[in-house]
């Protein structure tokens, strides 16, 4: 529980200095430089993907 809390908050301030100009360039950079931080934002994003599909497709299904 306590580490969902924490990455809880960590994506949280990464969300919040995403909208800073000098911060997003930074972030960007990080992303577009490190192979292993793309990987598991690729990953997490079509994770994140699926399920909204499986949520998508399951009340598409009921209703």
């Amino acid at each position: 529980m306590n580490l969902i809390k924490a990455l809880t908050i960590m994506a949280v301030i990464i969300l919040i200095l995403w909208f800073f100009p000098p911060t997003h360039k930074l972030l960007t950079d990080f992303y577009e430089n490190n192979v292993i931080v793309q990987t598991f934002v690729d990953i997490l994003i079509h994770v994140v993907q699926g399920i909204w599909e499986g949520i998508k497709t399951f009340f598409a299904e009921i209703f």
